[in-house]
Protein backbone atom coordinates (compact mmCIF):
# COMPACT_ATOMS: atom_id res chain seq x y z
CA UNK A 1 0.00 0.00 0.00
CA UNK A 2 2.63 2.17 1.03
CA UNK A 3 4.54 1.23 -2.56
CA UNK A 4 1.40 2.68 -4.11
CA UNK A 5 0.99 6.05 -2.32
CA UNK A 6 4.62 6.66 -2.88
CA UNK A 7 4.62 5.81 -6.68
CA UNK A 8 1.44 8.70 -6.64
CA UNK A 9 2.88 10.87 -5.05
CA UNK A 10 5.90 10.98 -7.48
CA UNK A 11 3.27 10.70 -10.71
CA UNK A 12 2.00 14.20 -9.87
CA UNK A 13 5.08 15.49 -8.71
CA UNK A 14 6.74 14.60 -12.12
CA UNK A 15 3.45 15.83 -13.40
CA UNK A 16 3.66 19.63 -11.66
CA UNK A 17 7.06 19.96 -12.68
CA UNK A 18 6.04 19.51 -16.72
CA UNK A 19 3.51 22.03 -16.25
CA UNK A 20 5.44 24.51 -14.97
CA UNK A 21 7.88 24.29 -17.76
CA UNK A 22 5.47 24.38 -20.68
CA UNK A 23 4.03 27.40 -18.72
CA UNK A 24 7.82 28.95 -19.03
CA UNK A 25 8.45 27.85 -22.21
CA UNK A 26 5.22 29.97 -23.34
CA UNK A 27 6.35 32.98 -21.83
CA UNK A 28 9.52 33.00 -24.06
CA UNK A 29 8.36 31.99 -27.77
CA UNK A 30 5.94 34.95 -28.71
CA UNK A 31 3.00 32.36 -28.87
CA UNK A 32 5.13 31.61 -32.18
CA UNK A 33 3.70 34.60 -34.39
CA UNK A 34 3.34 34.20 -37.79
CA UNK A 35 5.28 37.40 -39.67
CA UNK A 36 2.91 39.09 -41.78
CA UNK A 37 3.30 42.75 -43.41
CA UNK A 38 0.34 44.80 -44.41
CA UNK A 39 -0.76 48.63 -45.47
CA UNK A 40 -3.24 50.64 -44.71
CA UNK A 41 -4.12 51.15 -48.17
CA UNK A 42 -3.52 49.14 -51.45
CA UNK A 43 -4.58 51.87 -53.51
CA UNK A 44 -2.75 55.35 -52.63
CA UNK A 45 -3.51 58.66 -54.43
CA UNK A 46 -1.06 61.28 -53.27
CA UNK A 47 -2.53 65.03 -53.45
CA UNK A 48 -0.03 68.31 -52.53
CA UNK A 49 -2.82 69.59 -50.54
CA UNK A 50 -2.43 67.34 -47.84
CA UNK A 51 1.49 67.16 -48.15
CA UNK A 52 1.81 66.90 -44.11
CA UNK A 53 -0.34 64.44 -43.97
CA UNK A 54 0.75 60.46 -43.58
CA UNK A 55 -0.04 58.73 -46.68
CA UNK A 56 1.98 54.97 -46.20
CA UNK A 57 1.77 52.64 -43.40
CA UNK A 58 3.46 49.55 -43.73
CA UNK A 59 3.36 47.26 -40.40
CA UNK A 60 3.89 44.16 -39.67
CA UNK A 61 3.72 41.39 -36.89
CA UNK A 62 6.41 40.47 -34.51
CA UNK A 63 6.95 36.71 -36.06
CA UNK A 64 8.78 34.09 -33.61
CA UNK A 65 11.80 33.41 -32.11
CA UNK A 66 11.12 29.61 -31.70
CA UNK A 67 10.59 30.15 -28.26
CA UNK A 68 14.80 31.01 -27.84
CA UNK A 69 13.74 34.07 -26.25
CA UNK A 70 16.17 35.62 -28.21
CA UNK A 71 15.69 39.27 -29.63
CA UNK A 72 14.14 39.53 -33.28
CA UNK A 73 15.43 42.43 -35.81
CA UNK A 74 13.77 43.50 -39.26
CA UNK A 75 14.69 44.46 -42.52
CA UNK A 76 12.28 46.80 -44.31
CA UNK A 77 12.63 46.66 -48.55
CA UNK A 78 11.06 48.25 -51.04
CA UNK A 79 10.62 47.56 -54.72
CA UNK A 80 9.21 48.48 -57.78
CA UNK A 81 7.03 45.28 -58.62
CA UNK A 82 7.97 42.62 -60.77
CA UNK A 83 11.64 43.60 -60.31
CA UNK A 84 12.05 40.45 -57.57
CA UNK A 85 13.54 43.37 -55.11
CA UNK A 86 16.62 43.43 -57.75
CA UNK A 87 17.38 46.78 -56.91
CA UNK A 88 15.54 47.71 -53.75
CA UNK A 89 15.46 50.12 -51.25
CA UNK A 90 16.62 48.66 -47.97
CA UNK A 91 16.66 49.77 -44.17
CA UNK A 92 17.51 48.43 -40.90
CA UNK A 93 15.18 48.68 -38.31
CA UNK A 94 17.06 46.99 -35.78
CA UNK A 95 14.04 45.65 -32.86
CA UNK A 96 10.96 46.42 -31.49
CA UNK A 97 10.24 48.58 -34.76
CA UNK A 98 6.72 47.55 -36.31
CA UNK A 99 6.19 49.96 -38.37
CA UNK A 100 7.68 52.32 -41.28
CA UNK A 101 5.50 55.24 -42.43
CA UNK A 102 5.68 57.88 -44.93
CA UNK A 103 4.12 61.34 -44.94
CA UNK A 104 2.51 62.57 -48.52
CA UNK A 105 5.30 64.93 -49.78
CA UNK A 106 8.17 62.50 -48.19
CA UNK A 107 6.67 59.57 -50.15
CA UNK A 108 5.98 61.31 -53.25
CA UNK A 109 9.64 62.62 -53.30
CA UNK A 110 11.12 59.60 -52.07
CA UNK A 111 9.33 57.35 -55.37
CA UNK A 112 11.01 60.32 -57.33
CA UNK A 113 14.54 60.19 -55.94
CA UNK A 114 14.79 56.43 -55.05
CA UNK A 115 13.44 54.46 -57.65
CA UNK A 116 13.10 57.45 -60.32
CA UNK A 117 9.21 57.03 -60.54
CA UNK A 118 8.10 60.03 -62.41
CA UNK A 119 5.25 62.35 -61.25
CA UNK A 120 1.92 62.24 -61.59
CA UNK A 121 2.14 58.33 -62.49
CA UNK A 122 0.94 55.34 -61.34
CA UNK A 123 3.68 53.01 -59.99
CA UNK A 124 3.19 49.70 -58.69
CA UNK A 125 5.29 48.62 -55.22
CA UNK A 126 5.91 45.77 -53.06
CA UNK A 127 7.62 45.30 -49.79
CA UNK A 128 8.96 42.93 -48.24
CA UNK A 129 9.75 42.51 -44.09
CA UNK A 130 12.67 40.48 -43.20
CA UNK A 131 12.84 38.73 -39.68
CA UNK A 132 15.95 37.12 -38.28
CA UNK A 133 16.08 35.97 -34.73
CA UNK A 134 19.88 36.22 -32.86
CA UNK A 135 21.88 33.79 -33.09
CA UNK A 136 19.20 31.88 -35.65
CA UNK A 137 20.06 33.95 -38.74
CA UNK A 138 19.85 31.28 -41.12
CA UNK A 139 16.09 30.69 -40.50
CA UNK A 140 14.54 33.71 -41.81
CA UNK A 141 10.85 35.13 -41.82
CA UNK A 142 9.85 36.77 -44.54
CA UNK A 143 6.37 38.33 -45.25
CA UNK A 144 5.51 41.20 -48.63
CA UNK A 145 2.90 43.13 -49.32
CA UNK A 146 1.70 44.89 -52.67
CA UNK A 147 0.32 48.36 -53.14
CA UNK A 148 -0.06 51.40 -55.63
CA UNK A 149 0.90 54.79 -55.65
CA UNK A 150 -0.33 57.19 -57.61
CA UNK A 151 1.88 60.57 -57.51
CA UNK A 152 1.55 64.03 -57.91
CA UNK A 153 3.51 67.15 -59.70
CA UNK A 154 4.93 69.32 -57.27
CA UNK A 155 3.93 72.83 -57.77
CA UNK A 156 7.13 75.54 -57.79
CA UNK A 157 8.58 76.53 -54.46
CA UNK A 158 9.22 79.98 -56.18
CA UNK A 159 6.76 82.36 -57.09
CA UNK A 160 7.76 86.24 -58.44
CA UNK A 161 5.64 89.14 -59.55
CA UNK A 162 6.00 91.03 -63.00
CA UNK A 163 4.54 93.30 -64.99
CA UNK A 164 3.98 97.26 -65.02
CA UNK A 165 1.37 97.02 -61.98
CA UNK A 166 4.58 95.71 -60.27
CA UNK A 167 8.41 97.62 -58.29
CA UNK A 168 10.44 96.02 -61.26
CA UNK A 169 7.89 96.26 -64.18
CA UNK A 170 8.36 93.80 -66.82
CA UNK A 171 12.32 92.79 -66.26
CA UNK A 172 12.22 88.67 -65.71
CA UNK A 173 15.49 88.92 -64.80
CA UNK A 174 14.42 91.32 -61.52
CA UNK A 175 10.95 90.40 -61.28
CA UNK A 176 9.33 90.56 -57.58
CA UNK A 177 9.96 87.60 -54.95
CA UNK A 178 7.19 86.47 -52.90
CA UNK A 179 7.41 84.61 -50.00
CA UNK A 180 6.44 80.91 -49.56
CA UNK A 181 3.89 80.21 -46.67
CA UNK A 182 3.48 77.02 -47.31
CA UNK A 183 3.13 74.02 -50.29
CA UNK A 184 1.58 76.43 -53.02
CA UNK A 185 0.92 79.15 -51.01
CA UNK A 186 3.05 82.97 -51.45
CA UNK A 187 2.31 86.07 -50.13
CA UNK A 188 3.53 89.51 -50.93
CA UNK A 189 2.67 93.04 -49.21
CA UNK A 190 3.55 96.25 -51.29
CA UNK A 191 2.61 98.93 -53.37
CA UNK A 192 1.58 98.15 -56.96
CA UNK A 193 0.94 101.06 -59.82
CA UNK A 194 -1.91 101.16 -61.78
CA UNK A 195 -1.38 98.89 -64.51
CA UNK A 196 -1.44 94.63 -65.11
CA UNK A 197 1.02 91.77 -63.80
CA UNK A 198 1.24 88.14 -63.68
CA UNK A 199 3.11 85.36 -62.06
CA UNK A 200 6.43 84.02 -63.18
CA UNK A 201 8.40 80.60 -61.29
CA UNK A 202 12.00 81.02 -62.49
CA UNK A 203 13.93 84.28 -62.90
CA UNK A 204 14.65 85.00 -66.01
CA UNK A 205 11.86 82.57 -67.98
CA UNK A 206 8.88 84.10 -68.88
CA UNK A 207 7.26 80.56 -68.71
CA UNK A 208 6.06 78.87 -67.06
CA UNK A 209 3.75 81.57 -65.62
CA UNK A 210 0.48 81.66 -63.76
CA UNK A 211 -2.23 84.18 -65.26
CA UNK A 212 -5.30 85.33 -65.07
CA UNK A 213 -7.84 82.86 -65.84
CA UNK A 214 -10.34 84.42 -68.46
CA UNK A 215 -13.08 81.44 -67.58
CA UNK A 216 -13.90 82.29 -64.38
CA UNK A 217 -17.32 83.96 -63.66
CA UNK A 218 -16.15 85.58 -60.55
CA UNK A 219 -12.97 85.88 -58.35
CA UNK A 220 -9.77 85.85 -59.02
CA UNK A 221 -8.83 82.74 -60.57
CA UNK A 222 -5.40 81.79 -61.77
CA UNK A 223 -4.36 79.61 -64.68
CA UNK A 224 -0.85 77.54 -65.31
CA UNK A 225 0.84 79.03 -68.55
CA UNK A 226 3.17 76.60 -69.89
CA UNK A 227 3.34 77.63 -73.72
CA UNK A 228 3.59 80.79 -75.72
CA UNK A 229 0.56 79.79 -78.04
CA UNK A 230 -1.70 79.82 -74.62
CA UNK A 231 -3.63 83.35 -73.50
CA UNK A 232 -1.23 85.65 -71.65
CA UNK A 233 -4.28 86.87 -69.66
CA UNK A 234 -2.97 89.66 -66.83
CA UNK A 235 -4.18 91.04 -64.08
CA UNK A 236 -5.81 94.86 -63.67
CA UNK A 237 -4.65 97.24 -61.11
CA UNK A 238 -6.98 100.13 -61.13
CA UNK A 239 -5.53 101.88 -58.06
CA UNK A 240 -2.48 102.52 -56.69
CA UNK A 241 -2.07 101.35 -53.49
CA UNK A 242 -0.38 99.20 -50.89
CA UNK A 243 -1.75 95.59 -51.16
CA UNK A 244 -1.61 92.27 -49.84
CA UNK A 245 -1.57 89.61 -52.42
CA UNK A 246 -1.76 86.06 -51.87
CA UNK A 247 -1.64 83.25 -54.35
CA UNK A 248 -2.56 79.92 -53.97
CA UNK A 249 -1.41 77.30 -56.50
CA UNK A 250 -3.05 74.52 -55.08
CA UNK A 251 -6.41 75.57 -55.31
CA UNK A 252 -5.74 78.39 -58.37
CA UNK A 253 -7.12 81.37 -56.61
CA UNK A 254 -5.69 85.28 -56.44
CA UNK A 255 -7.11 87.52 -53.51
CA UNK A 256 -5.75 91.12 -53.45
CA UNK A 257 -6.54 93.29 -50.19
CA UNK A 258 -5.73 96.78 -50.25
CA UNK A 259 -4.11 98.18 -46.87
CA UNK A 260 -2.33 100.57 -45.07
CA UNK A 261 1.52 102.13 -46.11
CA UNK A 262 3.76 99.71 -44.67
CA UNK A 263 6.84 101.56 -44.94
CA UNK A 264 9.81 100.00 -46.39
CA UNK A 265 11.54 96.63 -47.29
CA UNK A 266 14.95 96.86 -47.14
CA UNK A 267 17.18 95.17 -49.90
CA UNK A 268 20.44 95.78 -47.17
CA UNK A 269 20.62 95.70 -43.51
CA UNK A 270 23.62 96.17 -40.96
CA UNK A 271 25.04 95.67 -37.71
CA UNK A 272 27.04 98.20 -36.24
CA UNK A 273 28.96 98.87 -32.71
CA UNK A 274 32.09 98.40 -30.51
CA UNK A 275 32.88 94.93 -31.87
CA UNK A 276 31.76 95.00 -35.49
CA UNK A 277 34.56 96.11 -38.55
CA UNK A 278 38.59 95.66 -37.76
CA UNK A 279 39.07 98.53 -34.58
CA UNK A 280 34.86 98.53 -33.72
CA UNK A 281 31.81 100.77 -35.32
CA UNK A 282 32.61 99.44 -38.28
CA UNK A 283 29.29 98.24 -40.58
CA UNK A 284 28.54 94.31 -40.86
CA UNK A 285 25.89 93.25 -43.77
CA UNK A 286 23.15 90.63 -42.40
CA UNK A 287 22.10 88.14 -44.34
CA UNK A 288 18.67 88.14 -46.10
CA UNK A 289 16.84 85.17 -45.12
CA UNK A 290 15.80 83.50 -48.81
CA UNK A 291 11.85 83.17 -48.07
CA UNK A 292 10.94 85.72 -45.76
CA UNK A 293 11.73 89.08 -46.98
CA UNK A 294 11.71 91.05 -43.94
CA UNK A 295 14.34 88.77 -41.84
CA UNK A 296 17.61 89.21 -41.63
CA UNK A 297 20.39 87.12 -39.68
CA UNK A 298 24.13 88.05 -38.28
CA UNK A 299 26.08 84.70 -37.04
CA UNK A 300 29.77 85.59 -36.05
CA UNK A 301 32.47 84.87 -33.08
CA UNK A 302 32.36 88.38 -31.31
CA UNK A 303 34.97 89.60 -29.68
CA UNK A 304 33.95 91.65 -26.46
CA UNK A 305 34.92 95.27 -26.64
CA UNK A 306 34.47 97.93 -24.45
CA UNK A 307 30.70 98.71 -23.72
CA UNK A 308 29.86 96.07 -26.06
CA UNK A 309 27.10 98.20 -27.71
CA UNK A 310 25.45 97.77 -30.76
CA UNK A 311 22.81 98.85 -33.32
CA UNK A 312 20.82 98.26 -36.73
CA UNK A 313 20.76 100.50 -39.90
CA UNK A 314 19.28 100.16 -43.00
CA UNK A 315 22.42 102.45 -44.46
CA UNK A 316 26.39 102.70 -44.04
CA UNK A 317 26.27 106.28 -43.14
CA UNK A 318 26.07 107.81 -39.85
CA UNK A 319 24.77 110.94 -41.29
CA UNK A 320 21.53 108.88 -41.90
CA UNK A 321 20.40 109.06 -38.68
CA UNK A 322 16.48 107.93 -39.59
CA UNK A 323 18.26 105.20 -41.43
CA UNK A 324 18.97 103.71 -37.40
CA UNK A 325 17.10 101.04 -35.68
CA UNK A 326 17.44 101.76 -31.54
CA UNK A 327 16.05 100.24 -28.75
CA UNK A 328 13.43 102.27 -26.66
CA UNK A 329 15.95 102.43 -23.36
CA UNK A 330 19.62 103.64 -23.37
CA UNK A 331 21.89 100.50 -22.68
CA UNK A 332 19.04 98.02 -23.48
CA UNK A 333 19.98 94.63 -22.85
CA UNK A 334 20.59 92.31 -25.90
CA UNK A 335 17.24 90.63 -25.67
CA UNK A 336 15.68 93.36 -25.76
CA UNK A 337 12.98 93.26 -28.54
CA UNK A 338 11.74 96.96 -28.39
CA UNK A 339 12.52 98.57 -31.76
CA UNK A 340 12.44 102.30 -32.79
CA UNK A 341 13.45 104.09 -36.11
CA UNK A 342 15.39 107.42 -35.40
CA UNK A 343 15.10 109.19 -32.46
CA UNK A 344 17.59 109.51 -29.61
CA UNK A 345 20.70 107.05 -30.22
CA UNK A 346 20.09 104.38 -27.50
CA UNK A 347 21.88 101.22 -28.17
CA UNK A 348 21.68 97.31 -27.23
CA UNK A 349 24.58 96.38 -24.67
CA UNK A 350 26.41 93.05 -24.59
CA UNK A 351 28.01 92.73 -21.31
CA UNK A 352 30.95 90.95 -21.00
CA UNK A 353 29.80 88.03 -18.95
CA UNK A 354 27.41 87.53 -21.14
Amino acid sequence: MKKYIYQLLCSLFIGGTMVACTEDYMETDKGHDTLTLSVNQQELVLNEKNHSQEALALSWTTGTNYGSGNRISYTLELAKAGTDFANPYSVDLGTGTYQWTKKVEELNQFLHTQFGIGYAVKAELEARITAVVAGMEDQKQIATAAFTVTTYQPVTTTLYLIGDATPNGWSADNATAMERTDNGQFTWTGKLNTGSFKFITTLGEFLPSYNRDATAEEGFKLTYRTSGDQPDEQFTISKEATYIVKANLLDLTLTLTETEDIGWRYEEFFIVGSFTGNNGWGFEALSKDAVQMNLFHYGAVIPWKADGEFKFASVTDFGQADAFFHPTVANAPYTSTSVVLGGDDNKWQMKEAE
